[in-house]
């Protein structure tokens, strides 16, 4: 039974990244509201950490003006609720040991006290039988389970997020007249960091994203599976490693209906037969990869005047493929660097000279060879 903060801080703070504990400058704080309307699922603990951007008065202000889990129960700032900011700490490593301290004092994803549908943890969030959400269709009343209620559906089942004509967001059904008539909050937006390091979403048609002062947050990074599990971590391509890293979609194919829709499947499917036989097309058939006159990199079609005309250039053009020895992966880099450097860069069907660890012989081998069989040869 944890009895104190203070013990479950010594024991916890080695989950916690030391980075997280350095201050700031910001308020992080963790919080309680309280639905007084509620005789069960009455309390909701959780924590925030406001922008460094954001200006505001209070906490209290600063806590009704964001987005929060709390609010799927329709929190909103009446008479209904009360807030009570709990503790305010100079780091989020401290505010996390305290919210995850709570969580696991009161056990409140498992509590019909609180509406928390999960307990936070040091280095996560525990949702092991997890409560539910559901609503029972016959009784018209909400209802929070560990199991799933025959005849009952997950509140949030079609449910999407607008902005009406007066900047109020609308928690709406997706078939609802207000989704037809609204648009999404996320509508014509971006996520991006901008020139000094923070992460944020900004308008399309605003002067930042105009501007360029910024680079998307997924720029130059893929998904990938580590170490054979299925854990999935997106990384930067520079530190792709095949002995460690495997793309989330490999084995699938990104293809185009007749009428337009693009999606991917998976090769050796019933769906991949459509795609052999031309009912799908590749989503990159005929296309090329271009920079434009802004030097922004454009994918477009093969016979587009700009490209034919040559005003347009692969962004390949100049490059070559190598197999860098010193990273020990593939690259496309300039030609020059890779006639410069030919101990370090190889062309994969060029050859090298290698010792079979199995047979304990010199051989000469295709540099691609040897990449796939890495771990059977060792360069000589």
């Amino acid at each position: 039974m944890i009895k104190s903060f203070k013990k479950y801080k010594i024991e916890n703070t080695n989950k916690i990244k030391s980075g997280n504990f350095e201050n700031d400058g910001r308020e992080h704080y963790v919080y309680r509201v309280t639905d007084l309307s509620r005789v069960k699922e009455k309390y909701y603990y959780g924590s925030h950490t406001p922008p460094k951007t954001k200006k505001y008065n209070s906490l209290v202000e600063e806590f009704w003006s964001y987005g929060t889990s709390s609010k799927r129960n329709n929190v909103t700032e009446s008479s209904n609720f009360k807030l009570k900011i709990l503790k305010v700490f100079n780091n989020s490593g401290e505010k996390i040991l305290y919210e995850s301290f709570l969580h696991q004092y009161f056990n409140v994803k498992n509590n019909n006290m609180f509406w928390n549908a999960s307990n936070q943890k040091p280095n996560g969030f525990n949702t092991t039988n997890q409560k539910g959400t559901f609503v029972v269709l016959k009784d018209n009343q909400r209802i929070n389970t560990k199991h799933k209620i025959e005849g009952s559906v997950s509140i949030n089942k079609g449910m999407v997020s607008v902005l009406n004509n007066s900047g109020d967001t609308l928690y709406v059904h997706k078939n609802s007249q207000e989704a037809k008539e609204y648009k999404s909050v996320t509508y014509n937006k971006v996520n991006v960091i901008d020139k000094n390091g923070i992460s944020k979403q900004i308008d399309k048609n605003s002067t930042e994203y105009k501007e360029k002062e910024w680079v998307g947050v997924h720029k130059n990074k893929i998904s990938c599976y580590i170490n054979g599990t299925k854990k999935v971590k997106l990384i930067n391509k520079e530190d792709f490693n095949p002995k460690i890293h495997k793309f989330v979609l490999e084995g699938y194919i990104s293809v185009e209906d007749s009428e337009g829709n693009k999606f991917s499947i998976i090769k050796d499917s019933k769906e991949y037969s459509k795609f052999l036989s031309v009912e799908y097309k590749s989503i990159h058939k005929n296309k090329v990869n271009v920079f434009d006159n802004n030097g922004n990199i454009i994918k477009i079609d093969k016979q587009n005047p700009k490209f034919l005309s040559g005003e347009y250039k692969t962004i390949n053009k100049g490059k070559s493929l190598v197999y860098d020895f010193t990273l020990e992966k593939y690259r496309k880099i300039n030609k020059d660097a890779a006639s410069n450097n030919k101990l370090r860069y190889k062309n994969p069907n060029s050859h090298i000279f290698v010792k079979n660890k199995k047979t304990n012989t010199n051989e000469k081998i295709k540099v691609c060879f040897y990449v796939k069989n890495i771990n059977n040869y060792e360069i000589i």
